[in-house]
């Protein structure tokens, strides 16, 4: 028979020289000996192995359902290599000497409790194996070894991926992590009230789930964003091509004035309006007063009346115009007297309040003038009703009135995108022949024109004056004993009268 060889990583345990001395058994005897330090420290894991191969029960020698295997005990020097089982003589007991004092006694024992516990496969572990025979450790091993080769491929199967909607190879949902990880959410374990652990795919699915609500919040806004702004572009572009139809429509920007009318009558009314003054709002561009300064049937029109409404209107905070009413001099005692006392005191008013208004004049008749803000052409007019003694002079005043109207319009053509025209009388059968005058010239200018009068105390705030100029509108000033000034705002296309 050869020299048996010995792996390098078993040199120094004396397998080598087994054939030729005993030192083969004296190491096994040494190596599995009670006394050997070694294993004495081992003994100490009795709890961890009883909790694997089961407590010890009471052993009794004379039980007969027990079965004794006789044992010999190990051969001084094993006469040939097929003399031993693995690392250990055959005929010997499967369990060291190790684990008792006595090694007769509980070796029977031992062994019976090894046959019951090795027939289990269910039973076998890393300690199972180590604590087992050395002539079982192979076969152990293989047991364990396939266990967990299966048990990881019933897991993760072949192509394993956690992304349970990227599943790929041969697994089913049903051996995946998702279902080996998912708690039980049914358990009668689970206490009332106590908060369920959310497993992996349900905070992906969550997270999913916010993610997609803030997008859908995100793009909601931002529609109603574009759909805004595409309304107001629309709107833009509609109103100016609306305005677009007529020269100089898209001209300047809006314009806001507030007019009053038939105020100071008397002290009180003064106050009144001297307060309105000083609290007008600060969007007024100016302030046009349309005649009727005074109840000439009381006052008799003195020279003092005009030169006191005067000082209260020039307390105004932005430019003032006045234009002359019926009560001014038509029903004065001395109509012409009264006149020039009026375009004394008002006759250039607004220069010494004016923010920058251009005003042009008219020579002949300086209370009739004109000046063209920000896209807008206003004009004021000597516009009265009642009996009026000097009828030529009326009539070239008429007539100036005119010329100066047409020549401004044609002046400023294209410059302007509405028109304004401010006097004290409502338009009727005295002020038809000025209307008629200028009806072809509104016609071709095709825009919007409005007439602002003083109260008359008859009709409607807002109208229609004149059927034969539907885009005339006629705007009736309340009193001002009674009411603050009426704010007027011009704006853009083809209505942009804002009244009120």
């Amino acid at each position: 028979r050869g020299q048996r060889r010995t792996p390098a990583a078993l040199s120094g345990l004396g397998l080598s020289d087994a054939a030729a001395n005993n030192s083969r058994t004296s190491w096994k005897a040494g190596r599995y000996s009670f006394s050997d330090p070694k294993f004495r420290e081992d003994d100490y894991l009795a709890e961890e192995e009883d909790d694997i191969i089961g407590p010890a029960g009471t052993f009794d020698e004379n039980d007969p359902s027990v079965e004794v295997v006789p044992m010999s005990p190990f051969k001084d020097k094993p006469s040939a290599e097929g003399d031993f089982d693995g690392d250990f003589p055959r005929g010997s007991s499967t369990w060291s000497s190790r684990y008792t004092d006595n090694p007769h006694k509980t070796k029977r024992m031992l062994d019976q409790w090894d046959r019951g516990h090795y027939g289990s496969r269910d039973r076998q572990s890393a300690r199972n194996m180590f604590i087992s025979t050395a002539s079982n450790v192979r076969e152990a091993a293989t047991h364990v070894g396939d266990a967990m080769a299966s048990k990881s491929a019933r897991v993760f199967g072949a192509g394993y991926s956690f992304r349970q909607s990227h599943t790929f190879g041969n697994q089913k949902e049903n051996t995946n992590l998702n279902a080996i990880w998912k708690d039980d959410q049914d358990s009668s374990d689970s206490i009332q009230g106590t908060r369920v652990h959310t497993t992996w795919q349900e905070a992906m699915l969550n997270k999913k789930r916010r993610r997609r609500i803030c997008g859908s919040l995100l793009c909601a806004i931002l529609a109603i964003v574009v759909l805004s702004v595409s309304i107001a572009a629309t709107s833009e572009q509609r109103a100016e091509k609306r305005a677009s139809k007529y020269p100089g429509s898209g001209m300047g920007v809006p314009v806001t004035f507030y007019a009053t009318s038939n105020t100071p009558y008397d002290g009180d009314e003064e106050k009144q309006l001297a307060s309105n003054l000083a609290t007008i709002p600060n969007d007024a561009e100016f302030i046009i007063h349309l005649g009727n300064l005074q109840d000439a049937s009381v006052t008799m029109c003195p020279e003092s009346r005009y030169s006191d409404a005067a000082s209260v209107l020039k307390k105004s905070p932005v430019p003032l115009f006045v234009v002359p009413g019926e009560q001014d001099w038509v029903k004065c005692p001395r109509q012409k007297d009264s006149f020039n006392k009026w375009l004394a005191a008002f006759g250039t008013f607004e220069a010494e309040s004016n923010n920058g208004m251009e005003v042009e004049r008219s020579h002949s008749n300086p209370e009739i003038f004109s000046s063209l803000y920000n896209g807008v052409l206003f004009f004021g007019l000597h516009q009265v009703s009642g009996s009026i003694q000097d009828t030529d002079a009326h009539e070239a005043r008429q007539q100036d009135m005119r010329n100066f109207f047409l020549g401004m319009l044609n002046y400023h053509k294209g410059q302007f995108r509405a028109v304004v025209i401010m006097g004290n009388a409502r338009p009727g059968p005295q002020q038809q022949g000025f209307f008629n005058s200028i009806a072809d010239a509104l016609r071709r200018y095709k825009g919007p024109v409005a007439y602002v009068h003083a109260d008359s105390g008859v009709g409607d705030a807002v109208y229609t004056p004149l059927p034969e100029l539907p885009h005339l509108l006629g705007v009736q000033v309340p009193t001002g004993n009674t009411h603050k000034p009426l704010k007027i705002t011009v704006g853009y296309g083809s209505r942009p009268f804002v009244v009120g």
